[in-house]
């Protein structure tokens, strides 16, 4: 018996449907393996910056102290749980629930901040050696490999 083109119409939407959720599994999936990784990454990171502040291995040019880690997670954690783990003071600002106009207010000080560190500036004048570097986030390329 011949189907009718509602019921092909109606077939296809369903096959549609199943295909659709397929792709959004397969698609979750790739997402939390994009983070797992990068988590992994940030592991990683910390853990190298933790062995160079304690002094379990030394770089050549790069000082390291828990002076430079504590001003280093000052300028950038702006969360007060995190700044908590560091022992850091909770800014006012952090303290009340942010709102927009606040959020810009709090980006330019911490903007403003970052740009007139006076500690940092104060140890390369004396003569301290102040490494910084940006740490790149992966990217994907399309055979799944990260490059960096």
């Amino acid at each position: 018996m011949p189907q009718s083109i509602e019921q092909k119409l109606a077939a296809l939407k369903d096959k549609k449907a199943a295909i659709d959720q397929q792709i959004k599994d397969i698609e979750k999936a790739k997402n939390r393996e994009l983070r797992k990784r990068q988590h992994k990454r940030e592991q990683l990171v910390g853990k190298v910056i933790y062995t160079l502040v304690n002094g379990e291995d030394s770089m050549a040019g790069v000082q390291w102290s828990e002076a430079v880690l504590t001003d280093i997670m000052d300028a950038h954690l702006t969360r007060a749980s995190e700044r908590a783990l560091f022992g850091l003071s909770v800014p006012e600002t952090s303290k009340a629930k942010a709102t927009p106009s606040s959020r810009k207010k709090t980006a330019s000080k911490r903007a403003n901040k970052e740009a007139s560190s006076s500690k940092t500036s104060k140890r390369r004048r004396e003569g301290e050696t102040v490494k910084t570097s940006i740490i790149k986030a992966p990217t994907e390329d399309l055979s799944g490999e990260f490059n960096l």
